[in-house]
């Protein structure tokens, strides 16, 4: 138990980062949905410790995060689809052991989250932009 402490600090520290975010987020701008989105995500994130089988429910806010950053909404299909996915699969994993739907969800978000970047323009494109892409847009590897 005692080599656990580290982790469950550091779990804790994640959930609390979550949470404090997300309250700051919805403050400062209560038209997203991000900070709002972000609680949920702690919540789940502390699920997992009511009962271990939410161990993985934080996937699907997660999910969602990610893919309608900065506005937290989302309005692609594809998008859509891949919040959607990530949600249930999130909840069907409490019952049965999903591996090969995490593996799909994975997939389905990479090329959802490549659409949007794809598809953004302008103000929009710049928080979309993956972070290293600067540097391989200076050795000429990027558009």
């Amino acid at each position: 138990m005692p080599n656990d402490l580290p982790l469950l600090v550091l779990d804790l520290l994640v959930g609390v980062t979550l949470a404090v975010c997300g309250v700051i987020a919805w403050r400062r701008r209560p038209s997203s949905r991000v900070g709002v989105i972000m609680i949920l995500a702690s919540a789940c994130w502390f699920a997992g410790y009511l009962m271990a089988a939410a161990a993985f429910l934080h996937r699907g806010p997660l999910v969602h995060l990610h893919i309608s950053y900065p506005t937290g909404r989302l309005r692609a299909p594809l998008a859509r689809l891949a919040v959607i996915a990530a949600y249930v699969v999130a909840i069907v994993e409490l019952f049965i052991d999903g591996a090969w739907l995490t593996l799909g969800v994975a997939l389905l978000v990479a090329v959802a989250a490549f659409d949007i970047f794809v598809r953004s323009a302008g103000p929009s494109r710049k928080p979309r932009s993956p972070p290293c892409s600067r540097r391989l847009r200076s050795l000429g590897c990027w558009p």
